[in-house]
């Protein structure tokens, strides 16, 4: 794509043609992952795979990381879609792998600029829990200055997902904050 070290959620096989949108949510959420954890599995040897990490998260922050404006002030991490360019104020569960793969980018790395973000977006995802009755997270939230949370629930369902639990196990390895 036109922004270093991101790539949108299809790729034609036959053509290469790119298209969809830019996330680090559903679709996209495991390439951005295992390119840390794949750099660390292989002996932290491979330039490939930390090229293709810091890339990414390089820019995701000078493109998609973005600060609510609500009554809580929340790092969040948008979509783009490649054909408008259009920013999306959404936020999926499944980019909650963030916090911990940051962490651990900062742990491995020595990116310290890592770790403030990460405790960041690990407050959002943990907001995603606490604000509920059920105390489950919705699938997705758009963040809104309408709305008391500062955010609305796009979809309301839960899918048992590990992402927000392993970043908490990560984020906690990392800085003992229980």
């Amino acid at each position: 794509s036109a922004l270093p070290g991101l790539h949108p959620d299809t790729i034609e096989v036959n053509t290469g043609a790119q298209s969809g949108s830019i996330s680090f949510g559903a679709g996209s959420d495991s390439f951005y992952e295992y390119s840390l954890k794949q750099y660390v599995l292989f002996g932290r040897s491979s330039s490939k795979y930390r090229a293709n990490y810091e890339a990414a998260i390089d820019s995701m922050k000078s493109y998609m990381l973005k600060t609510s404006s609500g009554n809580k002030e929340m790092l969040y991490v948008n979509i783009i879609d490649t054909d408008s360019q259009e920013q999306s104020t959404t936020f999926q569960h499944l980019a909650c792998f963030l916090p911990g793969t940051l962490a651990l980018g900062y742990h491995v790395l020595g990116r310290e600029d890592d770790l403030a973000v990460a405790k960041g977006l690990m407050n959002t995802c943990y907001h995603m829990y606490v604000d509920t009755k059920t105390g489950l997270s919705p699938e997705a939230i758009s963040f809104s200055d309408n709305s008391a949370s500062g955010y609305n629930i796009v979809s309301a369902s839960y899918y048992l997902r590990p992402e927000t639990v392993e970043s908490l196990m990560y984020m906690y390895r990392v800085t003992g904050d229980e």
